[in-house]
């Protein structure tokens, strides 16, 4: 039987356990080290690119990190 199941939030959950888990091994510096330093399309240099900006955190929280937060 095929069924597909939504499984986001099992999914950040999983992920993010191997984020803290990359972290205490020093495979990763934290949560807010930038992505750019493992994309060699994305140049960490240009602050014009905002895929630059976008951090591991943003990736864990589904945010984009390419513009500030708005206040409510």
């Amino acid at each position: 039987m095929n069924k597909k199941h939504v499984s986001h939030s099992m999914a950040k959950s999983f992920t993010s356990t191997l984020v803290g888990i990359a972290i205490d091994k020093g495979l990763l510096e934290g949560i807010d080290e930038r992505l750019c330093k493992y994309y060699d399309e994305w140049d960490c240099d240009d602050e014009d690119d905002l895929r630059s900006k976008i951090t591991i955190r943003h990736a864990m929280t589904l945010t984009s990190g390419t513009r500030p937060p708005t206040m409510p």
